[in-house]
């Protein structure tokens, strides 16, 4: 498996809009249990959000298309 926090993974997170990167970050952490134990990816994801500043209406369609994003990396993990 691909690790999710190799420098050219994160470079390229970095290239995406903030919704797209919120969106991303979530995905990975619903796919990939384990990040939930990373610090420094939960304080990216921190700062993501905190730069976006989501309402509440906007977070929850963050967090739908972040469950289907996993859903699709679950799979492409899988093989």
């Amino acid at each position: 498996m691909t690790d999710p926090t190799a420098p050219e993974i994160l470079a390229w997170l970095g290239t995406l809009p903030l919704r797209d990167q919120l969106v991303s970050l979530h995905a990975m952490t619903i796919a990939i249990p384990t990040l939930h134990r990373s610090h420094p990816f939960k304080a990216r994801i921190a700062a993501v959000h905190a730069a976006l500043a989501p309402t509440a209406a906007q977070l929850g369609d963050i967090l739908t298309a972040a469950r289907s994003q996993a859903e699709r990396l679950k799979e492409e993990l899988a093989g």
